[in-house]
């Protein structure tokens, strides 16, 4: 029963949009896969090109406020590098898996272009 009611639970995150409007998302642990995919779900931002395999860098987002638990792997940081405006708070969202340590973040989606 406990376990339960954590799945029940919902956590929020704060996305900044291509506008630089600060949305708030709301997710249950393991609702999506990944960032991106709430990000395309509630926001309806066309992001994602390669679908989640870490290949374009359209998912391109920095973390603005908060701290993220789960490191890059070698693929994500390969991709970022290639990113002329990646920084240290740089992550592909499609490799930031959706869970309660999301909470009280705030992401900055960045354009490939601008």
């Amino acid at each position: 029963m406990i376990e339960e009611n954590r799945l029940r639970e919902t956590y929020k995150v704060q996305v900044i949009d291509f506008l630089g409007e600060s949305n708030t998302l709301t997710f249950r642990s393991h609702q999506y896969r990944n960032l991106m995919e709430m990000i395309v779900d509630q926001l309806s931002e066309d992001i994602g090109d390669c679908m989640g395999r870490a290949w374009c860098g359209t998912c391109h987002v920095e973390l603005v406020q908060g701290n993220l638990v789960d490191d890059k792997d070698s693929k994500e940081d390969h991709k970022l590098k290639e990113l002329y405006n990646h920084s240290q708070a740089s992550r592909l969202s499609c490799q930031i898996m959706v869970n309660k340590e999301l909470d009280g973040l705030t992401f900055k989606l960045l354009s490939e272009y601008v």
